[in-house]
């Protein structure tokens, strides 16, 4: 379990997941909190325009998504396959 927690870790660091989130969060909170606010002050056509602008963002994202679709034929095209000669070293038991 030790060995495991700890490559978690490391690959935790390496991302930096923890960094984008600080980000993340407080961005979230603020286009959420600006949406509720033009919803409040507008009314119907405030609940309209919110909805509007959401559906574009979501469109905008399946747009962008199907630039460079990833399908059977083209799925290993830019990694470079290479087996192993030696066999993976031996670890130790966890205490």
């Amino acid at each position: 379990m030790r060995l495991r927690r700890s490559a978690l870790d490391a690959r935790a660091a390496r991302h930096r997941i923890p960094g984008r989130q600080a980000v993340s969060l407080p961005a979230a909170a603020l286009v959420g909190g600006l949406a509720a606010s033009v919803v409040q002050s507008g009314g119907d056509l405030g609940t309209a325009v919110v909805a509007l602008v959401g559906a574009a963002l979501a469109a905008g994202i399946v747009a962008v998504s199907r630039r460079n679709p990833v399908h059977a034929h083209n799925v290993n095209d830019a990694h470079e396959v290479t087996v192993r000669t030696e066999p993976p070293a031996k670890v130790g038991a966890a205490a």
